[in-house]
């Protein structure tokens, strides 16, 4: 078996691949509605399909905390329009 060692290379690429995304989608606020719309139904999907009692409690705690967020991105986005929600680099 082969090891294979980067020192974390991938995953700081990925982390800022993922934040150059980030920033993409907030800065168009249709993006940004779009990410809110797809980050609160995912959950109520699951609402629905599921028939476990102790899934509709987690799947209930994941809806709130899901709409805190989107609240929170789209005040923080409204305060700022324009500009980035989170700078990766320095200028």
């Amino acid at each position: 078996m082969e090891i294979f060692v980067d020192g974390g290379l991938f995953e700081i690429i990925l982390a800022s691949v993922f934040a150059a995304a980030i920033n993409f989608v907030f800065r168009r606020k249709m993006l940004l509605i779009a990410y809110a719309v797809v980050l609160v139904t995912a959950p109520l999907v699951l609402l629905f399909t599921a028939n476990k009692e102790v899934l509709y409690t987690v799947v209930a705690f994941a809806v709130i905390n899901h709409l805190l967020l989107a609240i929170v991105l789209l005040r923080e986005h409204n305060r700022n329009p324009g500009a980035p929600l989170f700078k990766m680099w320095k200028k």
